[in-house]
């Protein structure tokens, strides 16, 4: 049998469920789902945020210092974000621009071990 009831957050008094007020002290119970919907999806943002940041920082770095370890990250950033639906199309530009700048790591530091001799 499924639990109808459920209780207030503030009063702990038993409400039913679907109810969008307490009975017992008017407490709002949507405003609360809300505030997790709201806390949820910015715990989201702040992991794309962060990955996207990184990408972009290891991919021009890899511009000069080390370009296959800067640039095999900046891809990864791009992968886990290309994942999600919301962020594909950033993560495939992060990628592609991960492995440009990586190859032009290469041919710079090529260039400049040359220009040694």
């Amino acid at each position: 049998m499924e639990n109808k009831n459920r209780f207030c957050p503030k009063c702990g008094e038993k409400i039913e469920l679907g109810s969008v007020f307490c009975s017992n002290c008017g407490y709002n119970l949507k405003s609360e789902q809300e505030n997790r919907n709201i806390s949820s999806s910015s715990k989201k943002d702040d992991k794309t945020t962060l990955y996207t940041c990184l990408g972009w920082v290891c991919a021009v770095v890899s511009l000069f210092l080390v370009p296959l370890l800067f640039g095999a990250g900046g891809v990864v950033f791009g992968y886990l974000l290309s994942t999600k639906k919301a962020t594909k199309n950033r993560g495939i530009i992060l990628i592609i621009f991960s492995v440009a700048f990586a190859l032009l790591g290469i041919i710079i530091g090529a260039a400049i071990g040359f220009s040694e001799f």
